[in-house]
């Protein structure tokens, strides 16, 4: 009894510091939309944000869509289900679970001014990626990919954004 109620605590734990990762990368998604102009055409309507296998990623940008904005544009978080299903996206979240499906985004949103930010300490196929340094939720930049796309990039991102190794 006593080593299941220790298990059951340490599984609350897990979950509840899982929860609060994609809480703290769900504000950084958000905040990186102050650091980054899309092209006018991307500009006009809702600032679309899709997320691909991870419904707390999707529950928690949902929550800040509800109160906040990207300069004049609503917020809206949409749930892929497919990488394949091709939108109009500003950004687009691929958790770490789907990541055998980054190769086949990238090439799908390559010429498209779609941020792909990706979970994957070891991922090469990312505009954004998290990663953890010194217990500290961190990320990194390609720079060259997303202006490639037509985004401008603020130096202050790019400051603050980690080396890759």
């Amino acid at each position: 009894m006593k080593k299941l109620i220790i298990f059951l605590a340490a599984a609350f734990i897990f979950i509840q510091a899982n929860a609060q990762i994609e809480r703290i990368q769900a504000a950084f998604i958000y905040n990186f939309t102050k650091y980054l102009d899309w092209p006018i055409a991307y500009r006009g309507s809702d600032f679309i944000i899709g997320v691909y296998g991870s419904d707390k990623m999707y529950q928690e940008l949902q929550k800040i869509a509800k109160i906040k904005k990207v300069g004049n544009q609503n917020i809206k978080v949409i749930k892929l289900t497919n990488v394949s299903d091709l939108q109009d996206l500003n950004m687009m979240y691929v958790s770490q679970q789907k990541k055998n499906d980054l190769p086949k985004a990238v090439k799908l949103y390559s010429d498209m001014p779609t941020v792909i930010i990706t979970n994957n300490a070891n991922s090469r196929y990312y505009d954004i990626n998290f990663i953890v340094k010194n217990g500290k939720q961190r990320f990194q930049l390609n720079v060259a990919s997303i202006r490639k796309k037509g985004i401008k990039i603020k130096d202050t991102l790019i400051k603050l954004a980690e080396k890759e190794q």
